[in-house]
């Protein structure tokens, strides 16, 4: 089966723009946190987005793991 423009392994930009911090790099953060609650932090929704600085660290900004899964016999 052909490729499908399917992204592999796809690492995002290797550089950032934030107008309001010319010249400071940042990587994308993508929500979701243990943290979030109903009461608590809607900014670590699954769906929400932001920005920071590549060298975070923080307890609760993580990462995901993840594998291809395996072709169905016959393809």
């Amino acid at each position: 089966m052909g490729d499908l423009g399917i992204a592999r392994n796809p690492q995002g930009p290797s550089s950032s723009y934030d107008p309001a911090e010319p010249g400071q790099p940042k990587r994308a953060h993508r929500g979701g946190s243990f943290l979030r609650t109903d009461q608590c932090c809607p900014r670590y929704m699954a769906g929400t987005r932001g920005q920071g600085d590549p060298r975070t660290a923080s307890d609760h900004l993580g990462f995901r793991c993840a594998k291809p899964a395996p072709m169905p016999a016959g393809s």
